[in-house]
């Protein structure tokens, strides 16, 4: 009988978490019991994003997958892929491994279809059975510096119209613009949002309200099929504007603790935000809409002598480790997840 057992090297901040780039060290302890033969033994390192769901009912059901492969190495301790067979005696044997892990790798996650899970695993190559093998999960942080993506500094305007169809005739239009002074933001910063009206219409809007919104979408390529799902993380309200009246209005939303956007990463389940700013209209019309989209990242973008979001909290650990977290994450420690 033999025994695999995985030892992982703790972070310079004392964490088993990794980031993207950072070496995985560790030792592979093999107790043998008796002698046996063997091929080879390795090391594995594999991640990957997988989502699953199920649409319709009965016989008109359908399941729709989407995989992505992020990292998928193989690293031998002794043997070699094919090698020939060799007797290795009972006893206990420790074998030292490295690995150093891509640079471009999305965080791990786990949601109700969906989830970005790495691992490392040991395997004993035994000829003519089944290999043995000992698997052990690992967590992938990621520390983005929003200052990497210079376009993220850029400003935001949007204005659309809209016409309200009153019960005699056509109203004369609502025009709404809604900006941000940037387009990426860390969590604590303050986003600014300014709302202009310009209401030459005969309906009356009651309130504003600002929200941010997480937006998830699972993606089956292989079958091109999408599932999204859209939650209201933070809502404000501001004041609204009579018929035939122009107002600019100021509101501010402090991005609470969510996890990062990483469409930049990861196609097959994405997770990213927009700020929406809604005209709640008097009467039985429809409310107008806006969305700007924005990036939540880890590191606030810097601007020189120019526009500086207020209120940011800059995340302070090891310079080795730039990001450190009190306690380990459930995947899931901002939402709701299975």
């Amino acid at each position: 009988m033999a025994n695999i057992n995985i030892h992982l090297e703790p972070n310079v901040d004392g964490t088993f978490f990794y980031f993207p780039g950072h070496i995985l060290k560790g030792n592979v302890e093999l107790v043998l019991d008796h002698t046996k033969k063997f091929r080879g033994f390795y090391i594995q390192v594999f991640g990957k994003a997988k989502c699953q769901w199920t649409q319709g009912s009965g016989k008109n059901s359908h399941t729709y997958t989407g995989t992505e492969v992020y990292v998928n190495s193989r690293t031998y301790l002794f043997g070699e892929y094919g090698g020939p067979t060799f007797e290795m005696e009972a006893g206990t044997y420790k074998y030292k491994f490295q690995c150093q892990l891509p640079h471009q790798l999305p965080y791990s996650l786990s949601l109700p279809h969906g989830k970005v899970s790495y691992h490392i695993e040991a395997v004993l190559d035994i000829p003519w059975k089944i290999d043995k093998e000992t698997k052990l999960d690992i967590t992938i942080l990621r520390y983005d510096d929003l200052n990497l993506y210079p376009e993220l500094k850029n400003p935001m305007r949007r204005a659309e119209r809209k016409n309200f169809i009153t019960l005699f005739s056509d109203s004369k239009p609502l025009l709404m613009t809604a900006g941000i002074p940037c387009r990426g933001f860390a969590i604590n910063q303050v986003v600014p949002v300014t709302i202009e009206y310009e209401n030459e219409s005969s309906v009356d809007i009651a309130c504003t309200k600002i929200k941010l919104i997480q937006m998830i979408v699972y993606n089956s390529p292989q079958q091109s099929k999408t599932k999204e799902k859209e939650e209201v993380i933070i809502e404000a309200r501001g004041e609204g504007v009579l018929a035939a009246h122009s107002k600019t209005l100021q509101a501010a939303l402090t991005i609470p603790k969510v996890i990062n956007s990483n469409d930049k990463f990861c196609q097959v389940v994405t997770v990213t935000y927009c700020i929406e700013v809604e005209a709640e209209s008097t009467g039985l019309h429809t409310n107008h809409k806006i969305r700007l989209p924005i990036t939540i990242g880890t590191v606030p973008l810097t601007f020189d002598n120019q526009y500086s979001p207020a209120q940011v909290t800059k995340p302070s650990a090891p310079e080795e480790e730039p990001y450190s977290y009190d306690k380990p994450p459930s995947y899931g420690e901002t939402m709701q997840m299975l």
